[in-house]
């Protein structure tokens, strides 16, 4: 799986310092007791900046098979 970054500002240091490894929290509440879920990401092979290593996107863009309208407006950021 690849990441793609979808703003132009911020790094993805803290990605690659954890080789593409993070955790996701859900938080709520289900049958009135409070929960929270914890999952281990760790299938992310590469995160990518389109904005500074937009030939690196463009290639596996292409290998994919992605149209180049691939990118659609999400939430003020893009979501390909």
């Amino acid at each position: 799986m690849y990441i793609v970054k979808p703003i132009s500002f911020g790094s993805l240091e803290r990605f690659e310092r954890q080789n593409n490894k993070y955790h996701i929290v859900l938080s709520g509440v289900k049958d009135g007791e409070a929960v929270e879920d914890v999952y281990k990401i760790n299938c992310v092979n590469e995160v990518i900046d389109p904005f500074f290593a937009y030939e690196r996107y463009n290639f596996l863009r292409q290998r994919q098979g992605l149209e180049d309208n691939s990118f659609q407006h999400y939430r003020g950021g893009y979501l390909l």
